[in-house]
This record gives structure tokens, C-alpha cells and sequence, in this order.
């Protein structure tokens, strides 16, 4: 398993790269309560096959940067999956709109759980309707 390498499909990324490495940017896709945008990423580290950290890129138009991780561990025929997160940056009343407009974005348990067959697909080498 190479869930790294599998990160984002070619057009998702931005810097002519074929495989996550720190550094690399690419294109991330978000929906929430029928809102669709997307934001520029860049992949902080990499340790495969087990973790894979990016940062949402702040920028005018999203001014505020968070931390997602998503990591693998083990456990005899079993792996678990987390996804800590931390936002790294943020003004304070953009940060109350957000906590109101998305309150997945806190809480990413029931997300997490819709994001298990995507990432069982990624896993496994096959492709994944975004």
C-alpha cells in the first residue's frame, strides 16, 4: 500500500509532480451543506506508507491555513485510520463564521466515516469518483 503516492490524481496537482512529497502543492476539493470550493494544498511530510500530513495554503480569498493529517496504524489484520487536524492559522471572527457554516470541520467522526471507502479505494489501487 502506497496511500502517498496515490494522494491526488495527476490533474490535482499543481507543481508537475507525480507523487506527495513535502513541499509538492496541489488542488484540494471540499463540499459542505451544498457549498463546492476548493483550495490550494501543500504536503508537509510524508512517512509511508503510514502518514501523510498538507496545510491548506492561506490566501485572500481563504486568509486562514489548517493542518490535516491522515494516519495509518496497524493493528494485527486491522489498520486504523485518524484524521487529526489543527488550524494553523486563522482570524478570529472567519473562524466563528466557519464553526457555524461547517461544524464537520470540528468534528470529523461521521466525515472521517464517509471518507473510509474512498480511502479503502485509494488503498487499493482503484480509482475514486470525486
Amino acid at each position: 500500500m502506497r496511500p502517498a503516492a496515490r494522494f491526488a490524481t495527476a490533474e490535482q496537482w499543481l507543481t508537475g509532480a507525480t507523487v506527495a512529497t513535502p513541499g509538492v502543492r496541489l488542488r484540494g476539493r471540499n463540499r459542505a451543506r451544498g457549498l463546492r470550493w476548493t483550495r490550494t494544498c501543500e504536503v508537509v511530510t510524508v512517512h509511508e506508507p503510514s502518514e501523510l500530513v498538507w496545510r491548506a495554503v492561506p490566501s485572500c480569498r481563504f486568509p486562514e491555513s489548517t493542518e490535516w493529517c491522515i494516519r495509518l496504524v496497524p493493528q494485527g489484520q486491522r489498520t486504523t485510520i485518524t484524521q487529526p487536524f489543527a488550524v494553523v492559522r486563522a482570524p478570529w471572527l472567519l473562524n466563528r463564521v466557519y464553526a457555524w457554516l461547517i461544524p464537520a470541520h470540528q468534528d470529523r467522526d461521521a466525515r472521517l466515516r464517509a471518507d473510509l471507502p474512498r480511502i479503502g479505494a485509494v488503498a487499493a489501487g482503484r480509482s475514486v469518483a470525486t
